[in-house]
């Protein structure tokens, strides 16, 4: 039969192999589906009367073969030809016919004059997908919000250095590059966008001006203005940024994130808020550097016992803007907003940490032996009499003896990590007429010193609660409340270095 010797030729060159079935397959798609909806004038005027039951869909074909001119071509590993089936049709073109018998399958047909080619969808699927992985050209065009075209923009393919720069009229080409690829567009002034390929040849992008940080409101004085028409010398950083960075106190936190900000805390002894920090630099003999706090509108704060995770904002007011505050505003005002309510459902929020404070620098000094001989060589240097003797030396050198053995007392009296612990937890929400924030903090902090019970525990409750009662008229009720407890050495670290050199 026709379909048999085709059939034959094909298992006879091997062409049962994925690639070249791939081939066979696209050479015949690209040779019918061009001619797939042509009028055909054999196709459309042929009448077919079947009448078959729980046949094989070859035994159909070859029905149709006998009685008619048509040529069926198909691959049996790909086209279930001994699939069993029903047909009863009258006087029915050929299309009509097909989609009975392959109704609900994955295969479909093309009909070319005289000639019907069978096709797995399937396969034709992966196929196509094959065919659109592969490496195309693409161009495009940038323009910015007002449809004006951006000339040398930096096109880039995502994770390559393959890339291009858009020309005079914001137009680019770029070869060779993969359907599943994503384009990175980047332009000085612009905010970088990406645009994944798609299998896309054409791709048209609109990139929108960098406008961040401008429209943020930040607290200047006793009211709040947008960065962007703000002229005073001012520095901010957003709440989220400090709590990025546990700290046990907010100064440590600040410090490096502000232009004009010097932050300096010269104790590592748990708890300690001796702070440091200079916003104009050093003040005249006998006057004070430190700067005036200011905590929710309220002056005199210490900002080092506010959780990290309430504040909404840090402002330094460092020019004339500070004025409003009076002398105390002469070494610049820190500006500190806690976070309030927002409307909506109740929004909780758990942040916990565990950190270490780690020793700057711990000094390695000389063991016994090394001290007992330079020791001689000074005395003696000075015309005076040794006074180790070099026997000493040696038991002390050699270590064998218990009686002569040589400590590290820095390394038995510190230690270069010392754990922390902080865990907070709040909780957000309200409607149009009240809002609420609400928190707690747990804060554990050790000490640097070796087997010592030296800590600092702090306990933090805020409660933000804003109430409208008219349409002009609001009502703010902030509450915080702290317990410290605090365990420390009866002297103090300068005590203990003085008795370290000495011993």
């Amino acid at each position: 039969m026709k379909k048999n010797r085709v059939y034959g030729l094909i298992e006879r060159f091997g062409l049962f192999k994925m690639i070249k079935i791939m081939r066979f397959t696209i050479f015949i798609l690209f040779l019918s589906l061009s001619q797939t909806f042509a009028v055909n004038s054999y196709s459309q005027q042929t009448k077919l009367s079947l009448d078959m039951r729980n046949v094989r869909v070859e035994d159909v074909i070859d029905k149709i073969e006998k009685n008619s001119e048509f040529f069926f071509m198909y691959n049996k590993n790909m086209t279930n030809v001994d699939r069993r089936v029903d047909i009863q049709v009258e006087e029915k073109n050929i299309n009509e016919v097909l989609d009975k018998i392959f109704a609900n399958t994955n295969i479909s047909y093309s009909i070319k004059d005289r000639q019907i080619l069978l096709i797995n969808n399937s396969v034709t699927g992966a196929v196509n997908e094959f065919i659109g992985q592969q490496p195309k050209s693409i161009s495009g065009k940038v323009i910015d919000t007002s449809g004006s075209p951006l000339p040398g923009v930096a096109i880039l393919v995502k994770g390559t250095t393959n890339g291009t720069i858009s020309d005079t009229d914001g137009k680019f080409s770029m070869s060779n590059i993969p359907a599943d690829a994503t384009l990175i567009f980047s332009f000085v002034g612009m905010i970088n966008k990406e645009m994944p390929v798609n299998g896309e040849r054409v791709i048209d992008v609109t990139m929108k001006e960098e406008t961040i940080g401008l429209e943020e409101v930040v607290a200047i004085g006793y009211g709040t203005q947008k960065k962007v028409s703000l002229t005073g010398s001012q520095s901010s950083v957003k709440g989220d940024d400090l709590a990025a960075n546990p700290s046990a106190n907010v100064s440590n936190s600040i410090a490096g994130r502000m232009a004009g900000v010097i932050a300096n805390n010269r104790s590592g002894q748990p708890g300690s808020d001796d702070s440091q920090i200079l916003i104009r630099g050093f003040n005249s003999f006998g006057g004070g550097t430190s700067p005036l706090i200011v905590v929710d509108g309220i002056p005199d704060r210490d900002m080092n016992r506010i959780n990290p995770e309430d504040i909404e904002s840090v402002t330094v007011l460092k020019d004339a803007s500070a004025a409003i505050y009076g002398v105390r505003s002469a070494n610049g005002v820190i500006l500190i907003t806690t976070k309030r309510g927002k409307s909506g459902k109740p929004t909780i929020r758990y942040n916990g940490a565990v950190g270490f404070q780690q020793l700057t620098r711990l000094d390695t000094r000389v063991g016994a032996w090394e001290y007992m001989t330079y020791m001689n060589e000074l005395n003696i240097n000075q015309g005076n009499t040794a006074p180790y003797q070099q026997s000493e030396i040696d038991k002390y050198k050699a270590g064998n003896d218990p009686d002569y053995t040589s400590t590290n007392w820095m390394s038995e009296l510190f230690r270069m990590n010392a754990p922390q612990t902080n865990h907070s937890i709040s909780v957000n929400g309200g409607g149009e007429q009240v809002k609420y924030y609400l928190s707690g903090q747990y804060l554990n902090q050790e000490s640097n010193f070796s087997n010592s019970d030296q800590r600092f525990k702090e306990y933090n409750i805020r409660s933000n609660i804003d109430v409208k009662i008219t349409k002009n008229l609001n009502v703010n009720f902030d509450l915080a409340g702290r317990k410290e407890d605090r365990l420390n050495p009866a002297f103090s670290v300068a005590d203990i270095m003085q008795e370290t050199v000495l011993m």
